[in-house]
């Protein structure tokens, strides 16, 4: 235990971020919420100005932009300045709150000045007045800083959607390719919408938008942490308190050592492997835990992707108003530069359907497809002894219409519709948790009671769309602690696939539960 003790604290030495007492530490923030002409927004105003006190209360030099001083000219002027002040070495922190943009794969900021559409003259002309993220970037890069810190708030809707197709993606930004000591952390993921306030929040309250308000509230007690830890802890409060919709705060992270806002909390190493030793000899005693009566480590959760053919007769008229939506949408932003041909087919890539490509269930024709947006897939495990146990990831609108099942908790699903073209299929892809438990094995169980079992699936509720599962994996309790939460949809670990393309039943084996033969986690 020495050598691997000594072997962790080596290993701590090497990653801690050394911060040169000479550079100095510096802020650009900035935060749009009066717009003209385009759609205002409430927040970032606030949320810059709370912000850049923080910053400054942690010693950073501030530059703050609000408004109409960053319309697109002042904008620059003032980048121009705050880099005349940047040196070799120096930590850089820019928050940006406000509108912001994805055209063809490049992220674009939106000056407070941006004309509306109907002035722009298509999409070369909106790309003359938006501030390109990447020059930004690439400005600090230049100037050899030791470390880039973004913060965009800025997934927020389309300012540019009303009165014809947005040029940029459907949703939010888009993400952007690591590089060294470079960390960007997006309010949102990529594609998705953030939230400029809470619909609980008062009418005319400045409380700030959901992420910067809870970045502010944790910065005192997480500024002297590593970015990373800081932006984990961001990302579970802000999807609890956004919850049901749909934000999840993702990074790019490129910072090659320990980073933190200020000088990092000293680590206690001693303390530190201490507590390695400590979980290594619980560890050890795993296999005595893992009992019904004991330490019931259930399933916490599912993931897994279901396929629909595009082709059987219930999904043809949703099948083919996308793909001719998807062919419109593709040319306006392709704008000749690339052939785009009536058939999809030709594309080999996989369409994520946000929002405005989903199935439409007030209409006749895609009534049936509007089965894609719900998940009630009963997966039972049988036993030699002819006990059964089912787990059904069931969505909340139709576990309502089913009175007889029991719930160990409230199902918390996330739905994701992809169609790819190529091979004429939809893909649901499911993360599921908290799943419905019936069956006649009244007992409580531990993974260890799924080895040996046989894993069947079929659909909970009747349904003429003709579908398999093609994908499948579980993740246990025990799967958790190691910087991992159990509000974030990761994917499990290595080697835990099922075998399950192609067939309707699998066996459960030691290593797809993720315990070895003795019992113990792998």
């Amino acid at each position: 235990m020495k050598i691997a003790s000594a072997a962790l604290v080596a290993f701590l030495i090497v990653l801690c971020h050394s911060r040169d007492a000479t550079a100095a530490q510096l802020a650009f923030v900035v935060g749009i919420s009066k717009y003209s002409p385009i759609e205002r927004l409430d927040n970032p105003e606030i949320d810059a100005k709370v912000v850049a006190e923080k910053l400054r209360s942690a010693g950073y030099r501030v530059t703050l932009l609000r408004n109409n001083e960053a319309a697109e000219q002042p904008f620059i002027n003032a980048w121009n300045a705050f880099l005349t002040r940047v040196a070799k070495g120096d930590e850089v922190v820019v928050y940006y709150s406000g509108h912001g943009i994805d055209i063809e794969g490049n992220n674009y900021l939106v000056p407070q000045d941006s004309p509306d559409l109907g002035h722009i003259g298509g999409q070369l002309g909106m790309k003359r007045h938006l501030i390109p993220f990447h020059e930004l970037m690439k400005a600090l890069e230049d100037r050899q800083v030791s470390m880039q810190l973004w913060i965009i708030d800025a997934c927020r809707t389309n300012p540019f959607a009303r009165g014809g197709r947005p040029f940029g993606g459907p949703g939010g930004l888009t993400g952007d390719i690591d590089e060294p000591n470079r960390f960007v952390l997006y309010s949102a993921n990529y594609g998705q919408i953030a939230l400029d306030r809470l619909p609980s929040d008062p009418k005319g309250s400045t409380l700030g938008s959901p992420f910067s308000r809870l970045f502010v509230s944790l910065f005192d007690g997480w500024k002297g942490r590593s970015i990373r830890d800081f932006a984990a802890e961001l990302r579970s409060k802000t999807m609890a308190s956004v919850s049901p919709f749909p934000q999840m705060p993702v990074w790019e992270d490129g910072v090659l050592a320990i980073w933190c806002f200020v000088k990092c909390e000293k680590f206690d190493v001693a303390r530190a492997v201490a507590q390695n030793q400590d979980a290594a000899r619980k560890l050890a005693q795993i296999s005595q835990l893992v009992t019904r009566e004991k330490y019931p480590l259930q399933p916490n959760e599912f993931f897994y992707n279901v396929e629909y053919s595009m082709d059987q007769q219930e999904l043809t008229a949703y099948s083919t108003r996308i793909q001719k939506e998807i062919v419109a949408y593709l040319r306006i932003a392709r704008q000749g530069r690339r052939k785009t041909s009536d058939n999809l087919e030709d594309e080999d890539v996989l369409f994520n359907l946000t929002e405005k490509w989903k199935p439409q269930a007030d209409a006749k024709s895609e009534r049936y497809a509007a089965d894609l947006l719900t998940e009630d897939t009963m997966f039972t495990f049988n036993g030699s002894d002819g006990r059964k146990l089912q787990l059904s990831c069931m969505s909340p609108e139709l576990s309502k219409v089913i009175v007889t099942m029991k719930k160990i908790g409230e199902v918390k699903q996330n739905i994701e519709l992809v169609a790819d073209f190529k091979k004429r299929v939809f893909i649901k892809r499911v993360w599921c948790q908290d799943l419905i438990r019936t069956g006649n094995d009244a007992t409580a169980f531990s993974s260890a009671d799924l080895i040996g079992r046989t894993m069947t699936w079929s659909a909970g509720t009747e349904t003429p769309l003709k579908w398999k599962l093609t994908w499948f994996f579980m993740r246990f309790s025990y799967d958790y602690g190691f910087q991992q939460r159990v509000s974030e949809p990761e994917t499990p670990p290595h080697n835990r696939e099922m075998p399950v393309n192609g067939v309707m039943s699998a066996k459960v084996l030691p290593q797809h539960v993720g315990l070895s033969d003795a019992g113990l986690p792998n």
